[in-house]
């Protein structure tokens, strides 16, 4: 085993000296990245975790089916729609959100 030692090179000697104490070869990349993140890039990741996710979907859609049925149909009975067909400021919304939501390059 010495001899081996002797004839490798640095590096092999680390990693030789690692295995004979039992120790981790190699670092967590992944560890040292999340570390070296900024707050701002934290809020995006989680932002984006969240905007993909099926709880997410589902209190959109369901958004989007209030907003109709209370334009349509509630405020329409009323004489006072505040968005009517074929609401406008729903699509001001729904192209800011896509805007956001667009990834960028």
């Amino acid at each position: 085993m010495r001899q081996t030692c002797a004839a490798a090179g640095e590096s092999e000697r680390r990693v030789i000296d690692r295995l004979t104490k039992r120790l981790h070869i190699s670092r967590n990349v992944h560890q040292e990245f999340e570390e070296s993140m900024t707050v701002g890039q934290r809020l995006a990741d989680r932002i984006a975790v969240f905007g993909g996710s099926w709880t997410f979907i589902i209190i959109f859609l369901s958004l989007l089916l209030a907003w109709i049925v209370l334009n349509t149909v509630v405020l329409s009975r009323l004489g006072k729609p505040f968005d009517p067909y074929p609401y406008i400021f729903l699509n001001l919304f729904l192209s800011m959100l896509a805007a956001l939501q667009a990834p960028s390059s």
